[in-house]
């Protein structure tokens, strides 16, 4: 069973490129990622926001303490 050199070529050619599933897999892993880093970062902002308000009612009571 011998392949013309044409039909070689056109299997190659086909084999380079993604299909629409790995396509679709990587966008949907990409989209995944990108939710976790989002949530990471809000949850990274509200601990940083209420770490923020106990310094500045730490900072409150020391002033209020010092007087």
């Amino acid at each position: 069973m011998s392949m013309k050199p044409n039909t070689i070529a056109i299997m190659r050619r086909r084999r380079s490129a993604f299909t629409l599933v790995e396509l679709l897999v990587s966008v949907v892993v990409l989209v995944i990622v990108i939710f976790m880093v989002s949530q990471l970062m809000s949850s990274t902002t509200a601990i940083t926001r209420t770490s923020n308000k106990h310094i500045d009612t730490d900072t409150q009571a020391r002033v209020v303490f010092d007087r």
